[in-house]
């Protein structure tokens, strides 16, 4: 659910390890921008798999929780402000998307044809008209 947020961790644990010399920030990053990405395709392989992933999503708010206190602390703490108040923003925006997201009741699940989705094709089905056959 969280791939591009836990592709942007990894990519600047990356870069701040690498090319900008941070010290703790940068790894605690990369550790938890990894374990994002990796509990993100979990949770897509069981919603196509039509399965429940409530606990994969919660997993992946409490990282991005826990990853918002470590910025608030270092916020405190005065260390590198403008990373720590942008890992604050973002993880506190992701920990509350995903915690609203098990509250609403999860992902959706998966259409079975995207012809069935369109509200056309809802309403004839509703009045019994089937859709006009196409040529394939």
């Amino acid at each position: 659910m969280c791939i591009p947020y836990g592709a942007l961790l990894l990519v600047g644990g990356l870069v701040g390890k690498l090319l900008l010399g941070w010290g703790q920030p940068a790894v605690v990053m990369l550790v938890l921008g990894t374990a994002q990405v990796l509990l993100s395709n979990l949770s897509l392989a069981a919603w196509r798999g039509g399965k429940k992933s409530t606990a994969i999503t919660l997993s992946e708010a409490g990282l991005a929780g826990w990853l918002a206190y470590y910025a608030y602390r270092g916020l405190q703490q005065r260390v590198s402000p403008m990373l720590m108040g942008a890992l604050l923003g973002l993880s506190a925006a992701m920990a509350l998307f995903l915690s609203y997201n098990v509250a609403a009741g999860g992902n959706p699940p998966r259409k079975s044809s995207h012809a069935a989705a369109s509200p056309a094709a809802a309403a004839a089905a509703a009045l019994g008209d089937a859709p006009p056959a196409t040529a394939s």
